[in-house]
């Protein structure tokens, strides 16, 4: 599978706001493409998607000649206190003295960047991740052992399906309209509810 640089992205955020949980870091794409796959336990997966990303943000330190509060320092400090330190956005924002407007602005700077710096370092691995494209049956025998890893990690809970299906069709938006693609949804009304795993069911 090839990542688009805006799924890389969805990828990297979504990875930042479950940076601390094993049960669900290793489920992202984003850990194939940002770590040695090699014969890695399903927390150990977890643990090289964390310290790649925290290493990532750790280069966007100017150094420490700059106050905390510089600004070129601020695209560090807010991923590093938000997410590497599991702050609130509130508690940055009263840490660096800055509004809400100016944090989330500042904060999607710093996404940016990030994202910017991961993909350089990778962008020639993940465009041709794909081009040895395995046999079919090895291709269904990749995807029964990826999907046994996920069930096997899942978490059933009641899940409601009009919302599952409204966030799959708004990820998969720019792709749509980048191939003329339209959608049309038709939710019934109670939404069908399923007792399942929600990421399961998103993938």
């Amino acid at each position: 599978m090839v990542l688009t640089k805006e799924a890389f992205t969805e990828q990297v955020k979504d990875a930042l706001l479950h940076l601390y949980d094993v049960a669900y870091l290793p489920r992202l794409e984003l850990a194939r493409f940002l770590t040695d796959e090699g014969d890695l336990s399903w927390d150990e997966r977890a643990q090289a998607l964390r310290r790649r990303l925290i290493q990532a943000i750790d280069r966007l330190d100017p150094g420490p000649s700059l106050p905390f509060i510089a600004r070129e320092r601020r695209s560090f400090t807010i991923l590093s206190a938000r997410y590497a330190r599991s702050m609130t956005s509130q508690e940055v924002m009263d840490e660096l003295a800055i509004s809400e407007r100016q944090y989330w602005r500042e904060h999607r700077k710093a996404i940016e960047a990030l994202v910017d710096l991961l993909w350089q370092d990778h962008s020639h691995e993940i465009q041709h991740r794909a081009v040895a494209i395995p046999p079919n049956g090895e291709r269904d025998a990749m995807a029964r052992e990826e999907a046994g890893l996920m069930a096997s990690h899942s978490t059933p809970e009641e899940v409601n399906g009009g919302e599952i299906i409204r966030q799959v069709a708004w990820a998969l938006r720019k792709v749509m309209a980048s191939r003329d693609i339209r959608l049309q949804l038709d939710i019934s009304d109670p939404p069908p509810l399923v007792f399942a795993d929600r990421i399961i069911v998103r993938q």
